[in-house]
């Protein structure tokens, strides 16, 4: 979307929440769809028997409400109902003409705005999500529902919370681990570099670069779903230095992309050894001890550290 922008197009972003969404994911409603999915059976009997026959009641010191049974909601605080909850709202974009994001309860929707086409489509695409959430049985939290204009008059940046920018927000995204990793006994009196050693771990920021860099492999390998092509080219090498497989990344005329994932993580991509980027295999769950990232980032700590 911010391409567009970049091209100098205008584009209209429609932010959206559903009200209490895990709670009214509604069991008939979600067996059906776990059905049609491609679960084999036991599988599906399993979760209908997790989700049927519940009852649930309120109790107060003494005082109890009768038992009433629970038609809706998923397990909440497990993966299980990430997972419901997904195949739920799987068949949410069918039909849909403009770009839509899923990120759990929150959507977005976003389309080119600066023709009648365009904003015709978005209003198209509002009324069929509207119709799929009353199909469903679900609601739109109308007072979390944000429409975003980005063009002219209005080059606004979205903010990099993931991948912040400035050291002012790294450090106080990176007060999150510190203050987890204070909770733990007998590494409360460590330094962070110490407790983060103790377990093993990178810091936040080491971690989203690391994570930038697996993301860059699975698309060079062609695992991610983006065309590549729009993000990297690659240009191969037989020299002795570098790793043989630069990137390059689009030129873009606003500085509202300076800090988007092509940008910040080419740099990185380039500078790893040719080892590094022959033995990677891209596995998340690799243990620091056998990360093939691990001599590409190096120590697990934060240069100057928080305490």
């Amino acid at each position: 979307m911010t391409g567009w922008v970049d091209e100098g197009r205008e584009v209209d972003v429609v932010y959206l929440d559903f009200s209490k969404a895990f709670d009214t994911v509604f069991h008939n409603i979600l067996i059906g769809k776990l059905r049609k999915c491609g679960l084999d059976e036991w599988t599906g009997r399993w979760i209908e028997s997790r989700l049927n026959g519940r009852a649930q009641r309120v109790v107060i010191s003494d005082a109890e409400s009768s038992w009433r049974p629970v038609a809706s909601g998923v397990p909440q605080g497990l993966v299980l109902g990430l997972v419901l909850f997904n195949i739920f709202i799987n068949d949410l974009d069918e039909g849909t003409e403009c770009t839509l994001k899923k990120f759990a309860d929150d959507i977005k929707l976003g389309r080119l705005a600066d023709t009648p086409e365009g904003c015709a489509a978005i209003q198209q695409d509002l009324d069929r999500l509207e119709s799929w959430a009353k199909r469903n049985l679900m609601k739109f939290n109308t007072g979390k529902c944000r429409v975003l204009h980005l063009g002219r008059n209005n080059p606004q940046a979205p903010v990099h919370f993931w991948a912040p920018p400035f050291k002012k927000d790294k450090k106080l995204l990176e007060r999150v681990q510190w203050r987890a990793t204070r909770m733990i006994r007998e590494l409360e009196h460590l330094l962070y570099e110490e407790r983060l050693r103790e377990l093993s771990l990178f810091s936040l920021e080491k971690r989203r670069l690391r994570e930038d860099l697996i993301n860059t492999y699975k698309y060079l390998q062609g695992e991610c779903q983006e065309d590549r092509a729009r993000l990297f080219s690659v240009v191969p090498s037989n020299r002795t230095r570098g790793n043989g497989h630069k990137l390059e990344h689009r030129k873009f005329r606003l500085n509202m992309r300076k800090d988007f994932f092509t940008l910040r993580v080419t740099e990185h991509w380039n500078r790893l050894p040719r080892e590094v980027v022959v033995s990677f295999s891209g596995d998340t769950q690799n243990p620091p001890g056998c990360d093939p990232m691990q001599p590409a980032l190096g120590n697990p700590v934060l240069a100057g550290g928080l305490d």
